[in-house]
């Protein structure tokens, strides 16, 4: 059986750690980054598109309170310009409230006031969802 020399033995180990940790450390940090990175990228994509979803939400509300108080063609611009958008972002429970209030605008008929709290409450319920 072979003697086998501790000193030859101690350092080929710490030349091997020497070699082997490094690449570990870059290797393990290098993903840790990645994770971080992609983590940060899904927030910012979320707050984007949470504040876009609420200024539409806004200005809808906004436009319908403005119409509902006087209908100029100002103001029904500023409504319609924003019904669609909050129309396609909205569940349909609440779709339906937006369509009944629309036909009404529509038909030059008043918005009772019951309505545009009703919508105003769903639109803030599916803010905090988000």
């Amino acid at each position: 059986m072979p003697k086998i020399d501790l000193t030859i033995t101690v350092s080929v180990i710490v030349a091997l750690a020497a070699v082997i940790s490094p690449i570990l450390t870059a290797l393990i940090n290098n993903h840790h980054q990645t994770t971080l990175r992609m983590l940060e990228l899904k927030q910012k994509h979320y707050e984007q598109t949470v504040l876009y979803k609420r200024n539409i939400f806004e200005n809808y509300l906004k436009g319908l309170s403005m119409v509902s108080q006087n209908t100029t063609l100002e103001n029904i611009d500023r409504y319609s310009k924003y019904y669609s958008l909050a129309y396609m972002y909205l569940p349909e429970h609440i779709q339906i409230k937006m369509s009944y209030v629309n036909n009404l605008l529509h038909n030059n008929e008043s918005i009772p006031t019951a309505n545009i709290d009703v919508i105003a409450t769903d639109i803030c319920a599916e803010l905090q969802k988000m």
